[in-house]
């Protein structure tokens, strides 16, 4: 989706990621910064893939994902 700064294009995805989806979908928003470097990303999205519980870890990669970039540029 492309368009204008402030024209709400960020909403309409997130409002269709969190509202319009199938129950199993679990939507997860990253933010980012001007100074977010790609070790930090890669961080940022390998801590949403693995959850660790004590001894125990619940490794969810064995399940599809799509990941979304907003504001690229």
């Amino acid at each position: 989706m492309v368009g204008p700064t402030g024209t709400g294009k960020t909403l309409a995805i997130a409002d269709k990621l969190t509202k319009s989806m199938p129950k199993d979908f679990i939507p997860e928003f990253i933010t980012f910064s001007a100074k977010t470097s790609a070790n930090q990303t890669q961080d940022l999205i390998d801590g949403k893939l693995d959850k660790r519980y004590g001894s125990r870890v619940f490794d969810n990669k064995l399940q599809a994902h799509t990941h979304a970039v907003d504001k690229l540029l």
